[in-house]
C-alpha cells in the first residue's frame, strides 16, 4: 500500500507582506495540508483564513517575533509521513554566520531535515551521511533547507518553499514570487 503524499507550504521572513503571502497561497497546485512558518511574521498570517480552509499552521518564533506575545517556540521537532523535521528561525542558531551549527543540532536530534530562515537566501543542501559535520560524522543524510524570504527586499528576491512528503521519501522546492 502507498502511503499518503502530504503537501506542506515553508515560509519564512513576510515582514508585513501580506498580499505575497496571499499569492502564494493563491498559486499552489495542491492546497497544503499545513503552513511551515519559520518566523519573523507570525502576525501576518492572521489574514491567511488558513483555518478557515482547512490549513493547519505550524510555527516557529522568529527574532522580530519576539516583541509581540506569541506561544510559539524558536525551535520545534516535528514528523511528516515519516520523515522527522527541525523547523527554526535560525537566529538563535546564529545561521546568518554559516548553517552548519544549525544542522549539527538538527543531526544531534535525529532529523532528516532542517528547516530554518532568518537569512532571507533561498538554499538547498543535501549532506550524505558520514558527512563531518561540527567535527562528527553524520549517521544518516540530512537535507538542509531555507526557502528565502516571502517578503523580498534588501537585495533578495521574495521566495518560498514547497515540501512534499511520502512515507519516508520528501522533496523540497522553491518558488519565487
Amino acid at each position: 500500500m502507498t502511503p499518503p503524499t502530504h503537501h506542506l507550504l515553508v515560509l519564512s521572513d513576510s515582514h508585513g507582506h501580506i498580499r505575497n503571502l496571499r499569492d502564494i497561497l493563491a498559486r499552489q497546485v495542491h492546497q497544503p495540508e499545513a503552513v511551515l512558518f519559520l518566523g519573523d511574521g507570525l502576525r501576518d498570517l492572521g489574514c491567511l483564513g488558513l483555518a478557515e480552509k482547512g490549513i493547519d499552521l505550524i510555527a516557529v518564533q522568529g527574532n522580530c517575533d519576539g516583541y509581540e506575545a506569541t506561544d510559539e517556540p524558536t525551535e520545534r521537532m516535528l514528523f511528516v509521513g515519516n520523515v522527522k523535521i527541525c523547523m527554526m528561525h535560525g537566529h538563535t542558531r546564529h545561521v546568518k554566520s554559516g548553517w552548519t551549527v544549525a544542522a549539527a543540532h538538527a543531526a544531534r536530534e535525529g532529523a532528516d531535515l532542517l528547516l530554518f530562515g532568518h537569512t532571507h537566501d533561498a538554499m538547498e543542501e543535501y549532506l550524505p551521511a558520514g558527512t563531518m559535520l561540527g567535527g562528527v560524522p553524520l549517521e544518516k543524510p540530512l537535507t538542509v533547507f531555507n526557502p528565502g524570504t516571502v517578503g523580498g527586499g534588501w537585495g533578495k528576491d521574495a521566495s518560498f518553499g514547497t515540501l512534499t512528503v511520502q512515507g519516508d521519501s520528501f522533496l523540497c522546492g522553491h518558488g519565487k514570487v
